[in-house]
């Protein structure tokens, strides 16, 4: 609920197009459930909109609020993703530019690597908050998991390569292969 309703934290791109297509699913059944209460044999616009009941108009109403405030709520954290104020939401009104300005930054552009001073980066916090750790870096996870292996004496393997990658050792060759890179045959060449 706090992704659609919530103006704290932050959200990336991802969620922040998901949040817009709810807000786009929000108007379209607002829009068929007022033209569904029109009356068919209205020949005028103002004949079809008076023919709607005082309760189509306040479900009109609601659904309008509770779209307008999921988009506003989604922009706002998505600036704040941008480490930018949410009240940039407000670029949408300007005449022209807003509107695309407002896309760009937010449907396209990545958000702040890491924490910012609205938060975690999106993804972050959940995984952080199970070790404890919730304003630090993801890296700083990798140390947190080592301390608690090793203080459940579970052996920690050795680093003994350049080429690892956070605890992973390189390829092992295969037997019956040869080590020597001059022996080994390339891409398109047959061994000798």
């Amino acid at each position: 609920m706090n992704l659609l309703f919530g103006f704290s934290g932050r959200i990336g791109r991802l969620k922040w197009w998901l949040a817009e297509l709810a807000v786009f699913v929000v108007f379209v059944a607002n829009i068929m459930l007022l033209a569904m209460q029109m009356p068919a044999g209205a020949v005028s616009e103002a004949e079809s909109l008076a023919g709607v009941s005082a309760s189509g108009w306040i479900v009109f109403l609601l659904l309008l609020i509770i779209g307008i405030w999921i988009n506003v709520a989604a922009t706002w954290k998505r600036f704040q993703d941008r480490d930018k104020n949410g009240l940039w939401f407000l670029i949408m009104f300007v005449p022209f530019i807003g509107g695309i300005w407002h896309l760009v930054e937010c449907g396209f552009l990545a958000g702040t690597r890491g924490p910012n001073r609205y938060g975690p980066q999106d993804g972050q916090a959940s995984l952080a908050s199970e070790f404890g750790d919730s304003g630090h870096n993801i890296g700083d996870l990798d140390a947190k998991i080592a301390r608690m292996k090793a203080e459940r004496g579970q052996p920690q393997p050795a680093r003994t390569s350049p080429h690892e990658i956070r605890g992973r050792s390189a390829a092992v060759q295969p037997q019956g292969f040869p080590l020597d890179p001059a022996r080994r045959g390339g891409f398109g060449r047959r061994g000798n």
